[in-house]
């Protein structure tokens, strides 16, 4: 038993909101969401881990704002 969307069926989806590309992001134990600095969840382990220790993440996909045009 799966939770969540399957692969195919977001792919539909994503297409019939117009998007033309799009990244898959994994999404499991190691996933990891960080806003403005602030660790906003705790990658999942099989194994108890004190803080602030964690697994480690080792890909990440960061945003950040453009540079203002130098006039």
């Amino acid at each position: 038993m799966h939770d969540g969307i399957e692969l195919a069926e977001l792919a539909r989806l994503l297409i019939s909101f117009g998007a033309e590309e799009a990244i898959n992001l994994g999404g499991g134990g190691s996933a990891t969401l960080v806003h403005r600095k602030h660790l906003l969840n705790r990658p999942h382990s099989e194994h108890d881990q004190p803080a602030p220790e964690s697994r480690p993440v080792v890909t990440a996909l960061l945003f950040e704002p453009r540079a203002p045009d130098a006039a």
